[in-house]
């Protein structure tokens, strides 16, 4: 039957289990078939389900725990093994919610074999029984770990039978196995005997007045060892008459240990603090008062500790409200404070130096600072003594050259950010040494200390006179609106220092030389603006002394600058950063590239690839000059062994600087080079030296340029036509090639002079028989018209580019060697 209609019961049986919260079921063991009765199963869905179906319906809400734990006992009630049935697991309503069941049946009808024909049985929901069941399986089992924890047993004892109960932790406790009798006679065995008769006494009481009581007292364990215990007792009162004692029992030892050993080092601390001669004590940390201080802090203060104790350092006067104040706030969220420095007014009114420590801790379970003290105020002194000399001129009292400097730095951060001049001046005194040679160095002295006090009088409190040593004089101006107001304040001092000195008997005059520059217009860090005045005082001294000169810093800047820019390109060309680019060369005649001119390009880490006018008007005229012509030198001959090596032999030219030209033992260096490539000729190799270059020393560089040609080395006139040419200088050097400046092909075809130039230029060449190359040819029609004017030979973008070696490679193929003008 699946249907709740469905008369399994009579209504009156039904109602009544239904009253009681169950549920009726069957089990038809011939037909294997499951019935229903009762409201009980509505929320589980069962009657909504076929007959046939309603056994394995059931089985499927079932929690699988459960399925697999009875398994094996259904099937034994199904079977007809067992008589009774009993059963506890969760199955889910509709809802999915797990309710925990309790199910009873029994065997109601048996075949005449004994085979179970019908089994019936009601089912009860039991959630409620079983969370309150295990809620207080969980309460006894953390009260249980508590007790553990906390070393604490129960017990109870009634009059005239002694212990009755015993929990686990008191056998525990005495070190006596669990389930062993419980003891007799208790308090002779077990209890120590100075408490016994206080425990017998603690007993009576509650027994005869019911009243509780607690007692630390130590008992013997079994094993013969001394603990302490807490013990705890109430009565028990049933029906109006006190039927037993119940309490608790602790393990307390390992904390009276604790409590002893605290005792017994707060004694040696306290002795301690007697003997020790540093001032310490401790102070309370939130009311600040004194809750102790030893002997060496009365002798500080002045106070004794019957007057200190209870009382709080303000109150006492030692420190002020606001130092205190600091002084916490130094010490902010943090537990100790080291080697603070305070004032401490004494009782008798001395003020003291200290360097105070405090370090936060707990005494006798109260929050306090244990501090200790050091009286530094003659250390103090002393320091101050020698900072004072570590900082000033011990003749004449002014700044030395330590504090100069750190009035320097400050002076130049308040000049950018108040956006004034600086002045910084170098004064020398003129004539002092012969004064101090003829009057002595007590004279000497006396004048160098009255020409400070001149000095600090003639100027602003806010600007500054340091000494160096003897009589030079560093000057700092800050403030400054223009260069005039320091030439004004410069010209006072001079004419300060200039009026006569009464040394002794004499009457003496000196002067001063000063030199001086302006920060920030001389951009420079502290030294270099003191060197840079002291090189403005030297030019004064050279232009006859008792004058004023001023520091060039634009030149200065532009130098640096220089400097530094050659720098960076001599650690640019030590990194590998310069590679040549090499520009074609062609006999327009024939078509054939006859060589290529070596271009150098900078391949800047950040800035990329850098064309010759980024670098070379710094290298030009500095040494880097000749590093660099080397290094083009050297890798033009190795570019050369690679084209030959690829039977595409070519002449390059390399610009190289006339100095470098005549630099001693240029010609063995470049033989050297030439060495070290020897399947290459000399010949494949051309220095050019531009026009301009070759006036720097006609003589030498034409005794240079001869060796070069012996060597067999090809030289070229660079750039002709737009410096100063002359037929002079031409029929002297020793030439090769003159190549026509770009200036003039560019506009050959449009202005008339650059034309004539040109012309002019390939007769020079062609008269002292010299090859003639154009710069510059960008179009055809510049070729063709070189072409008439008896000049073939021609580079330029229109035959190509200045390219990287592997680009020249591929560009010189067997298919494009020959290149149309």
């Amino acid at each position: 039957m699946s249907n709740a209609a469905d008369p399994l019961l009579p209504p009156e049986l039904l109602l009544a289990m239904q009253a009681m919260g169950c549920g009726y079921w069957q089990w038809d063991a011939t037909e294997q078939r499951l019935e229903f009765a009762g409201e009980f199963y509505r929320p589980f869905g069962v009657y909504e389900q076929p007959p046939a179906q309603l056994h394995t319906y059931w089985d499927s809400l079932r929690h699988p725990d459960d399925t697999e734990r009875l398994k094996d006992y259904l099937q034994r009630v199904c079977a007809g093994f067992e008589q009774d049935y009993e059963s506890e697991g969760r199955i889910h309503d509709l809802q999915g919610h797990w309710h925990w069941v309790l199910s009873r049946g029994r065997v109601a009808a048996r075949a005449a074999d004994g085979r179970p024909l019908r089994i019936v049985g009601m089912t009860k929901d039991v959630t409620q029984q079983h969370d309150a069941q295990q809620e207080l399986y969980t309460i006894n089992r953390l009260l249980l770990q508590a007790g553990r924890l906390a070393r604490l047993g129960a017990w109870e004892l009634q009059p005239g039978q002694g212990i009755i109960y015993w929990s686990d932790m008191c056998y525990a406790i005495h070190g006596l196995p669990l389930g062993a009798p419980l003891p007799r006679n208790y308090t002779e065995t077990h209890i120590a005997a100075p408490w016994r008769q206080l425990l017998r006494d603690k007993l009576t009481e509650c027994l005869r007045y019911g009243l509780d009581w607690s007692l630390e007292l130590q008992i013997v364990r079994s094993d013969g060892e001394p603990i302490w215990v807490r013990a705890r007792g109430e009565p028990v009162v049933e029906g109006g008459r006190l039927v037993r004692v119940r309490g608790v029992m602790q393990d307390i030892n390992e904390a009276k240990l604790a409590e002893a050993q605290l005792r017994q080092s707060e004694e040696h601390f306290t002795r301690i603090f007697q003997l020790v001669e540093q001032p310490m004590g401790m102070i309370h940390c939130g009311a600040g008062h004194y809750q102790y201080v030893n002997p060496a802090w009365e002798a500080l203060t002045g106070y004794s500790a019957a007057e200190a104790v209870g009382h709080g350092s303000i109150e006492l006067g030692l420190f002020t409200p606001e130092d205190r104040t600091q002084m916490l706030a130094a010490l902010g969220q943090g537990d100790t404070l080291s080697n603070y420095e305070i004032k401490l007014h004494r009782r008798d009114g001395q003020v003291r130096t200290l360097l105070q420590s405090l370090r936060r801790l707990d005494y006798y379970d109260e929050p306090c600072w244990l501090f200790s003290a050091q009286d530094i105020t003659e250390h103090k002194q002393r320091q101050e003594q020698l900072q004072h000399l570590a900082h000033f001129d011990p003749l004449t009292g002014l700044p030395n050259r330590v504090q100069l400097a750190q009035r320097l730095q400050d002076a130049m951060a308040q000049a950018r950010q108040a956006g004034q001049l600086l002045g910084v001046a170098y004064l020398d005194l003129d004539g002092f040494k012969p004064i101090n040679d003829r009057l002595g160095h007590e004279a000497g002295d006396r004048l160098l200390i009255v020409a400070g006090t001149r000095m600090v009088g003639s100027l602003r409190s806010s600007d500054c006179v340091a000494r160096l040593g003897g009589d030079e004089f560093i000057i700092l101006l800050p403030g400054l609106a223009t260069r005039a107001d320091c030439e004004r304040k410069l010209q006072q001092l001079m004419l300060q220092l200039s009026a006569p000195y009464t040394l002794g008997t004499e009457r003496v005059a000196i002067t001063a030389s000063i030199g001086y520059t302006l920060y920030p217009e001389d951009d420079a860090d502290a030294d270099t603006l003191l060197r840079h005045a002291d090189q403005a005082m030297y030019q004064a001294k050279q232009s006859g002394r008792n004058r004023l000169h001023g520091f060039d810093a634009l030149q200065a800047r532009c130098q640096r600058e220089q400097q530094a820019q050659s720098e960076q390109l001599r650690q640019a060309l030590a990194r590998g950063e310069f590679v040549l680019y090499l520009q074609p060369q062609v006999d327009m005649a024939s078509g054939t590239v006859v060589g290529a001119e070596c271009l150098a390009r900078w391949q800047h880490p950040e800035r990329g690839l850098l064309t010759p006018a980024h670098f070379l008007p710094i290298i030009e005229g500095t040494p880097l000059a000749i590093e660099f012509g080397q290094w083009a030198c050297a890798e033009a001959l190795r570019h050369g062994a690679h084209l030959q090596r690829l039977g595409l032999a070519l002449r390059l030219g390399v610009n190289i600087a006339a100095p470098h030209v005549q630099q001693p033992g240029f010609t063995q260096s470049l033989r050297t080079l030439l060495e070290g490539q020897p399947q290459l000729g000399a010949d494949c190799l051309e220095i050019e030296i531009t026009e301009s270059a070759a006036l720097y020393d006609l003589d030498a560089l034409t005794t240079e340029l001869a060796e070069l040609r012996r060597l067999g080395v090809r030289i070229a006139l660079d750039d002709f036509g737009p410096g100063y040419s002359s037929l002079s200088y031409l029929r002297h050097l020793p030439l090769d090639i003159l190549k026509i400046d770009q200036s003039f092909v560019r506009d050959m075809l449009t202005d008339r002079s650059d034309l004539a130039i040109v012309q002019s230029v390939i007769g020079l060449a062609q008269s002292f028989g010299y090859q003639v190359i154009a710069e510059g040819v960008e179009t055809a029609a510049q070729g063709a018209r070189l072409q008439q004017l008896g000049c073939t030979l021609a580079q330029g973008y229109h035959f190509a580019r200045p390219m990287p070696l592997d680009e020249l490679v591929a560009w010189l193929q067997p298919e494009k060697t020959t290149k149309s003008a």
